[in-house]
């Protein structure tokens, strides 16, 4: 069956919703994509039922039961919804679950969650990579003590090896990262050995496939293409979720027989490309900055000769930084492409409610 991307079904959205749609309690859902361009879709009931005991089921692997309490760092797309059939289920985490918006996460407002968390005492901290990263900076720089989650529950953005170090060793815990595409229906989770992610085979078929559609080796690069085994109301087959992995045929030494997927390696559309010819993927220019004492940035592709970088300075970054920074993009997407910085005590949402690294505003 050919592979389904975001645009046939903005372009064709009538026929992808099943005729007898309404049997199945469909839940009209939105998710802002890569670019924050909406796509629209239904995910019916049972489908959410699954997708809600893939969670858990992945929160378990840290430890978490029922009843634990959870601090969530991060945008609404990860705030559990009630008004579906797992409302009851539902309500009883959310009374254990306390919220902090990761937007605009300024100095104060980091310094007010700090005092509001060390109250809640979380047994875990659930968020963006990006969020709790700058939360534990945050902790770490201050000298904040008294918050020892059991675990720190990552998901949604790319997990760097840089962030995962700085976490743990704030937080003197274990970090699990999930992976998890709502409109696709896909799940997967580290377990405590880190061999991988754990494929939840039951609700969605994960395939790696490359540019003509076919399944790559193992070890190699793929684009993700889920088939929701779940959700009737709109079936979601053979759908490009955007996102690239690495799968494994090995067993994991925790003994579980869940497949793993190896490795995630970022968006499809984190390439950037330049009118020199230049194409330059966004996980390289990430690698780059990590190198340097910075607290937050962003990359974006103003033109196809202008590159801006934003970036929220740490205690040691100075002026040579800059320069030496500049030479090294300079160098990696060649001296015609203009780059520009800009230094800010503060980043601004992104469209999508999670955190982009990497943005482009040139049409590929």
């Amino acid at each position: 069956m050919p592979i389904v991307t975001k645009n046939d079904i903005r372009q064709h959205f009538g026929e992808f919703v099943a005729c007898n749609s309404q049997n199945f309690w469909p839940v009209p859902e939105a998710t802002g994509g890569s670019t924050g361009e909406p796509l629209r879709f239904f995910v019916d009931a049972r489908s959410a039922g699954a997708g809600a005991a893939a969670l858990w089921r992945g929160w378990s692997y840290a430890g978490y039961k029922f009843g634990d309490k959870v601090a969530v760092l991060a945008g609404i797309s990860l705030i559990p919804k009630t008004e579906n059939v797992l409302r009851t289920a539902a309500k009883k985490v959310i009374r254990k679950t306390a919220i902090f918006p990761a937007i605009n996460l300024r100095k104060g407002l980091l310094n007010a969650y700090a005092k509001q968390m060390i109250g809640f005492k979380p047994n875990f901290i659930r968020g963006y990579p990006s969020s709790i990263y700058l939360f534990a900076d945050f902790l770490k720089e201050n000298a904040i003590d008294g918050i020892r989650p059991k675990a720190v529950l990552t998901t949604a953005e790319m997990l760097f090896p840089y962030q995962r170090k700085l976490i743990s060793e704030v937080l003197q815990c274990d970090v699990l990262d999930g992976y998890g595409a709502f409109d696709g229906g896909t799940a997967a989770y580290e377990c405590r050995e880190h061999n991988g992610y754990h494929m939840f085979i039951e609700k969605t078929v994960m395939e790696f496939v490359d540019d003509e559609g076919n399944q790559v080796a193992e070890g190699e690069k793929g684009r993700i293409v889920a088939t929701d085994l779940f959700n009737y109301a709109m079936p979601f087959i053979r759908y490009d979720t955007g996102d690239l992995g690495v799968y494994s045929t090995e067993e994991c030494s925790c003994g579980r027989k869940l497949p793993l997927m190896k490795r995630i390696l970022g968006r499809t559309t984190d390439t950037l490309r330049f009118r020199t010819g230049a194409v330059v993927s966004g996980l390289s220019l990430i690698h780059i900055i990590k190198d340097f004492d910075v607290k937050q940035y962003q990359i974006v592709q103003e033109k196809d000769d202008l590159l801006l970088v934003r970036l929220i300075k740490g205690r040691t970054f100075a002026d040579k930084d800059t320069e030496r920074l500049h030479k090294i993009l300079s160098d990696s997407i060649g001296e015609a492409v203009e780059i520009e910085f800009e230094f800010m005590d503060s980043m601004p949402p992104t469209e999508g409610k999670k955190w982009k690294f990497v943005i482009s505003h040139v049409p590929t």
